[in-house]
């Protein structure tokens, strides 16, 4: 499924500023050219001691998806008909922010390796040590044609076995806005409340259907402001909602379904037989 989103960004000139010691440290470091990494960025684990501390705060899963270090690092393509394989791609990113712990003291895996990862990550059974990496952009660089191979089986056999495509036409793109809105509520509990990355089917008019994760969000004045990990792009996006919206203005005036909560539940179980050990 290939989409297109444009949006715009102004620009200010600022001629005087006031900073404080933080804001001086980062000017100072852009003058040295260098960037300072912002307070909230995550990297994943790379042990199992830190896997295992760090998961037990869930929102620390969140900041790590957010990273782009972090996500895969090839863009939604390929599938049935050249369709894309965006339902799967979001789905393999989640489980891999959830049950990857990254090694790269060890020697790189080989393709027999590799495939055991995958198999682990897609069906949810374990936390998986993934060795000779530090991030999933890293170790989706050199296995992309691997992963997409996968990625396109998988919705191969969902669309065979699971009529999964069926699923995708079920729900309505018909703009309603008080149902949007209690979407939008669910949604905002979901994360923040929940502390999870949560899974967006997007209706779009017509036939297609697309689908993001969503790392954080934040109300407003005028609604939500969305962080979304969305698989024709690589790094995080931010989505907007506004209250009596009836759709989001995105891809064409797309519907959002929460789904794939089923998840949960072998990730808690995978994470605490991988700790308890």
């Amino acid at each position: 499924m290939t989409f297109q989103f444009k949006s715009a960004a102004g620009s200010s000139g600022i001629c005087s500023r006031t900073f404080s010691s933080a804001g001086l440290l980062s000017l100072l470091m852009m003058i040295q050219g260098l960037t300072p990494t912002p307070a909230f960025a995550q990297s994943a684990a790379t042990s199992k001691i830190g896997f295992c501390t760090k998961s037990q705060d869930r929102s620390w899963f969140q900041q790590v998806a957010s990273e782009e270090e972090n996500h895969l690092s090839f863009k939604n393509r390929g599938g049935i008909g050249n369709g894309g394989v965006c339902w799967w791609h979001s789905r393999l990113t989640r489980a891999a922010n959830y049950l990857a712990v990254y090694r790269p003291d060890l020697p790189k895996p080989n393709a027999a390796q590799v495939r055991a990862i995958l198999w682990d990550l897609q069906n949810l059974s374990a936390v998986v040590e993934i060795p000779g990496y530090s991030s999933l952009s890293e170790f989706s660089h050199d296995w992309e044609s691997t992963i997409q191979k996968l990625l396109e089986a998988w919705q191969r056999n969902d669309g065979i076995w699971r009529l999964a495509w069926i699923r995708g036409l079920y729900n309505s793109a018909t703009p309603n806005a008080q149902k949007m809105e209690r979407t939008m509520e669910e949604l905002f509990e979901d994360v923040e409340s929940g502390h999870r990355i949560t899974y967006l089917k997007v209706q779009i008019p017509g036939i297609p259907s697309h689908a993001w994760l969503i790392t954080s969000a934040v109300k407003t004045d005028e609604g939500y402001d969305l962080q979304v990990i969305d698989s024709n792009y690589l790094d995080t996006q931010t989505y907007h909602y506004k209250h009596g919206d009836a759709h989001l203005s995105v891809y064409d005036n797309a519907m959002p379904y929460i789904e794939q909560m089923k998840d949960f539940a072998p990730i808690d179980e995978a994470i605490a037989a991988y700790c308890a050990e």
